[in-house]
């Protein structure tokens, strides 16, 4: 079996319990006297079944991750770890970045178009008192651009590679 298909597994397990709990929120309520058109020890048995396959799939993956080695010598488990630092450094980067973007009412004006009566009322609401107060940005925007752009890149390098060894990779059949 390759790394990719037990990864769908999961994802399958995943979207099944995520179906029984919602079945099981509607279900947990009923009017008095009423009935429900369920059997709710049937849905959280069912549950419960998945949650225990969830946990056995998880331990493979997370095996198989660990000892799979990539041709530069570095494991499975190290590149995802390497993608989710990517990815935070990236949030953080835009988080950074997000106080220092144009206004709506702002990307009109530097268009040179009108800027639309919705717009102005919404900004409105932040301005209080109809004062301007006048911001700058305390954040080198170009530079923190130019590094979120690495990033996303990176991440999308980091991706493809695991892609490629999940879909290449055998791990072995669960022993029992």
């Amino acid at each position: 079996m390759k790394l990719a298909e037990l990864l769908i597994d999961r994802g399958d397990l995943q979207h099944r319990l995520a179906a029984l709990k919602s079945r099981i929120s509607k279900s947990a309520k009923t009017q008095d006297g009423g009935q429900s058109a369920v059997n709710l020890s049937d849905l959280i048995d069912q549950s419960v079944n998945i949650i225990d396959q969830l946990e056995d799939i998880t331990v493979r993956i997370n095996r198989a991750s660990a000892k799979i080695t990539l041709p530069n010598g570095e494991s499975l488990m190290r590149l995802h770890a390497r993608r989710e630092a990517t990815l935070r450094c990236l949030s953080l980067f835009q988080h950074a970045l997000s106080p220092s973007r144009y206004s709506l009412s702002e990307h009109y004006k530097i268009k040179g178009l009108a800027v639309p009566f919705e717009i102005m009322l919404n900004e409105s609401r932040f301005h209080g008192n109809h004062s301007e107060v006048k911001w700058s940005s305390k954040v080198d925007v170009p530079a923190l651009r130019i590094r979120c752009d690495e990033l996303v890149e990176e991440a999308r390098e980091v991706n493809l590679t695991i892609q490629a060894v999940n879909w290449t990779a055998d791990i072995p059949e669960p022993t029992n």
